[in-house]
C-alpha cells in the first residue's frame, strides 16, 4: 500500500506485512537486496556483477599476484565487463534457458547446464578474454 505516489516496502519480517519496513525495525541488508532485485532486475544483477568483478579483480592483484599496488585502469575495466557484459547477458540468458527448459528435474538441469556449457560460456569467456586482452595492448 501507500499513499500520495509513495509505496511501502514489505523488508522486516520476511512475512508479506506492509507495515514492516515503518515499525521501526532494522531492514538486513539481504532483505533490502532482494527487494531491489525484485523491483529492478537488470540493473541490480549489472552492479552485482560490476562489484563482484571488481572485488575479484582487486583480490586476485594484491593476494594471488602479489602486486604492491593495484592497477585501477585494470580494475575499472573488468568491472564495466560485469556491468555492461555479465550481468545483463546473464539476466537473458538463464531467464531463455528456463523458458525453453522449465523446471528442476535432474533431465532439465543437465539440458541447462549443457546449452550453458555448450553455447554460452565460450562466448562470454571469449568477449572476457578479449576485452581483457585489448587493455594489455593486444
Amino acid at each position: 500500500g501507500g499513499s500520495g505516489g509513495t509505496r511501502s516496502v514489505a523488508l522486516g519480517g520476511g512475512g508479506d506485512d506492509d507495515s514492516a519496513a515503518g515499525e521501526g525495525r532494522p531492514v538486513s541488508l539481504w532483505a533490502l537486496y532482494a527487494w531491489a532485485l525484485q523491483q529492478h532486475p537488470i540493473l541490480v544483477k549489472a552492479a552485482t556483477s560490476c562489484v563482484f568483478f571488481a572485488f575479484s579483480d582487486v583480490f586476485s592483484q594484491l593476494v594471488v599476484e602479489r602486486r604492491p599496488v593495484t592497477d585501477l585502469r585494470r580494475t575499472a575495466r573488468l568491472a564495466a565487463v560485469g556491468l555492461f557484459l555479465h550481468g545483463p547477458s546473464c539476466h537473458f540468458w538463464y531467464g531463455l534457458l528456463d523458458a525453453l527448459f522449465p523446471g528442476t528435474s535432474p533431465a532439465q538441469i543437465a539440458a541447462k547446464i549443457a546449452v550453458d556449457q555448450l553455447f554460452y560460456a565460450p562466448l562470454v569467456i571469449t568477449v572476457f578474454f578479449f576485452i581483457a586482452g585489448a587493455g594489455q595492448g593486444l
